[in-house]
């Protein structure tokens, strides 16, 4: 513990960018959290439980989607651009970035569109529910210019501009524009926190864009890049795989109980995920830090880099964990019923097991980052579908007879075991050990 504080208290905002960069991504990821758990409670209010879940299943779907028009590009761009920039070849670096967007867009909006067009309406809670296939395809395709555009941003070391859009000014759109048509209007139904979504999405892909291009205005001599594209290009197969598979294995749950269950288990489902991961948020914060500076060391063969760098997240993801897990475990019940309503106070249990794995995650880091920026995202990929396999089984095994607490119980089991695995595949592939373990004197 001492060593954590000594680390914390170490950052200097003019000393070293990585503790910079993951200090400030901290800030913005509990800003976003505070900003979500808001637009959570908002929502689920404003629509009740039966809305909720509907719109719960619809976001699961667009996420589905979004992570399969991405095809890997955010990964793709992390693995080979910032060596690139280390060399200071900007303009050879944003030509490549160009080239792969232009080829991997054109792709996946021909792509979302087709199936926005074709699926009209999905089975949920055992009732067609038609939706509006145009707010889909928005929501997806703004997502995928947030996703490819953040991932630029980090590529060239624009940690923390790379989040604003995406975790701070979006839920603060979405806050706004919610609050402001339930005054409007007398009522709110799901379809109309969707096309708010959506459009609070479209609004901030064009802010993306336009950040991007004052970031980056100091490169003039941007140079297309076609050497070699092809085969970078072929890298998103292993990339997308994983990311589909990972977006899979978390959307699995409440995608299966909105056919196979009903629209209530989906909104306790989702409320007590969305609260279990104020466990595990800092995560994404060091992961966000860490990307470039993985891919950096790597191709430099620095191995003992990569390690220092693997055990401060795992450390540190430990550290601010588990009292995290230990506040929801004795503030859930209040939580639940003061904020969501009594109809949800099931979701407490939900949350504890969901939370548990999310301890897991947090301790073994970023093993799934790891991998795929070494060279190994086709072996990621392979154990990804594996524990997504062992969460399908047991969702099955479970649901019948516990329901919701049974998919809970079926995700965190498979979280746990693929961490394990993965962590095993960095150890034996990458000859790193990524986990913190405490000094026994």
């Amino acid at each position: 513990m001492k060593n954590w504080i000594a680390w914390i208290s170490s950052f200097n905002l003019s000393g070293s960018s990585f503790k910079r960069d993951v200090l400030a991504s901290i800030l913005v990821k509990i800003m976003y959290f505070i900003l979500g758990f808001v637009v959570s409670v908002l929502a689920a209010r404003l629509l009740g439980i039966k809305d909720y879940g509907i719109f719960s299943f619809f976001i699961s779907i667009t996420a589905v989607l979004a992570v399969f028009s991405q095809l890997g590009s955010r990964t793709l761009l992390l693995r080979h651009l910032p060596p690139i920039v280390d060399e200071g070849k900007y303009g050879e670096g944003l030509g490549l970035t160009l080239v792969i967007l232009l080829i991997i867009g054109a792709i996946s909006s021909a792509s979302v569109l087709a199936i926005a067009l074709l699926f009209p309406q999905f089975q949920v809670g055992g009732e067609n529910v038609l939706y509006n296939p145009f707010n889909l395809f928005l929501l997806v395709f703004s997502q995928v210019i947030i996703v490819a555009l953040s991932g630029v941003m980090r590529a060239m070391k624009y940690v923390v501009f790379s989040q604003i859009i995406e975790f701070l000014l979006i839920p603060i759109m979405f806050l706004v524009a919610l609050s402001v048509f339930s005054m409007v209007f007398e009522s709110v139904i799901w379809s109309d926190a969707f096309g708010l979504r959506s459009l609070t999405f479209l609004l901030g892909a064009i802010f993306q864009v336009a950040l991007s291009v004052w970031l980056l205005k100091k490169v003039f001599a941007i140079k297309p890049v076609f050497r070699g594209v092809g085969k970078k290009i072929s890298h998103t197969l292993v990339f997308s795989a994983f990311e589909i598979i990972r977006v899979l294995h978390s959307q699995f749950p409440l995608i299966a109980l909105g056919v196979f269950a009903s629209v209530t288990d989906i909104a306790i489902f989702r409320v007590a995920f969305l609260v279990s991961l104020l466990v595990g948020f800092t995560l994404s914060a060091f992961g966000i830090s860490l990307s470039s500076r993985l891919s950096s060391a790597y191709a430099k063969g620095d191995l003992s880099e990569i390690e220092r760098l693997a055990k401060i997240v795992s450390r540190n993801g430990f550290f601010l964990s588990f009292p995290a897990f230990l506040l929801l475990v004795l503030a859930g019940p209040w939580l639940f019923n003061t904020a969501f309503g009594p109809e949800f106070a099931g979701a407490y249990y939900l949350s504890l097991l969901l939370a548990g794995s999310q301890v897991v995650y947090a301790w073994t880091g970023q093993v799934g980052l790891i991998l795929n920026l070494t060279g190994f995202g086709g072996k990621t990929a392979v154990v990804s579908a594996l524990a997504l396999l062992f969460q399908i089984v047991l969702f099955f095994v479970l649901v019948p007879f516990l329901g919701g607490l049974g998919a809970a119980g079926a995700f965190a089991a498979s979280e746990i075991f693929l961490q394990i695995l993965l962590t095993r595949r960095v150890i034996n592939l990458v000859r790193v050990n990524p986990l913190w373990l405490p000094r026994v004197k």
